[in-house]
């Protein structure tokens, strides 16, 4: 198998984008999103595309087995994630629930560390 990434935020903007050229550059992609119903033009595409909240580490994990259950190793993780603020939230809810994120894609992609 060639090479694996894991795109977050894949469902639109950027985050899909980068799905589809890492696809095209011969990576084996799973574009990761919640909202599922935007990612029907990805999985034509050939994709593995894969429902997971970011902000939860227990999906972070869940998903980084599936990946390296299915190929064997991961190459890139790519995070295009982005959480917006809406009136509820404050910019440092939304900023602490983005910290909260990345430190959950590094220990569930690196547990032990090594990378970093």
């Amino acid at each position: 198998m060639g090479r694996v990434a894991i795109v977050t935020g894949a469902s639109a903007g950027i985050g899909a984008a980068t799905s589809r050229l890492l696809y095209e550059l011969g990576f084996h992609v799973y574009a990761v999103a919640r909202r599922m119903d935007r990612m029907a033009p990805l999985a034509a595409l050939g994709i593995h595309t894969v429902r997971a909240d970011v902000t939860d580490e227990a999906d972070l994990v869940a998903l980084v087995d599936r990946v390296v259950a299915e190929s064997g190793r991961i190459d890139v993780y790519r995070d295009g994630t982005l959480l917006a603020t809406t009136k509820r939230t404050t910019w440092i809810d939304t900023t602490a629930g983005q910290a909260r994120s990345h430190t959950y894609t590094v220990r569930a992609v690196d547990p032990g560390g090594r990378s970093i």
